[in-house]
């Protein structure tokens, strides 16, 4: 299991089973369906895909560590207006929303920097560490046995009612929406 940007609750449901199963892997990515440089919000219109640009593009296979942000585009500003417009007033944004925002407006020269800033900033508030195998050990990709699909979290979503539950959104929605009790959700 791959560390994207912002991982998905049933990323962090597994990742709390069984931390081992996390990987950085430094090897090359060719297949575009891992999406590390992107993450899923919701907001009043439905699910949106936020997407860090790579130097080079999609189509260049490239690892993790050799993955540069592409700051040619301003995609810093239109994220933090996004998560800002999405999240702004759900019940946690006035509590982790700055943090959150001062993340997506640091500048991480490689993908892998950034996805570790992210992964650092959810684990903290879900109140567990960082395995040492996704932060210390890059050299090898590790094995990863499959896990049993996970039951889906269920809680009250900031737009629920205009459109409905949505099973498996990026860690930020379930933090903005639950806070400290987000961990408890996930159990």
């Amino acid at each position: 299991m791959h560390c994207p940007a912002f991982p998905a609750l049933d990323w962090w449901q597994q990742y709390l089973l069984q931390p081992s199963a996390v990987s950085f892997f430094p090897g090359v990515i060719k297949d575009r369906k891992l999406a590390l440089n992107r993450y899923q919000i919701l907001t009043a219109s439905g699910p949106i895909l936020l997407s860090i640009p790579l130097k080079g593009g999609r189509e260049r296979a490239q690892s993790l560590t050799e993955s540069r942000i592409d700051y040619t585009h301003d995609w810093q500003r239109q994220h933090s207006m996004t998560l800002r417009s999405a999240y702004g007033r759900a019940p946690f944004f006035e509590y982790y929303g700055p943090e959150l925002l001062d993340l997506i407006l640091t500048s991480h020269e490689v993908l892998l920097d950034f996805n570790s800033a992210a992964l650092n900033w959810a684990a903290k508030i879900l109140g567990v560490s960082p395995s040492s195998s996704i932060l210390g050990e890059i050299d090898q990709p590790l094995s990863a046995p499959t896990l049993a699909a996970p039951k889906t979290p269920v809680y009250h979503q900031v737009f629920e009612d205009r459109i409905g539950f949505y099973p498996n959104p990026s860690i930020i929605d379930l933090v903005m929406a639950e806070g400290p009790y987000a961990s408890a959700v996930l159990s």
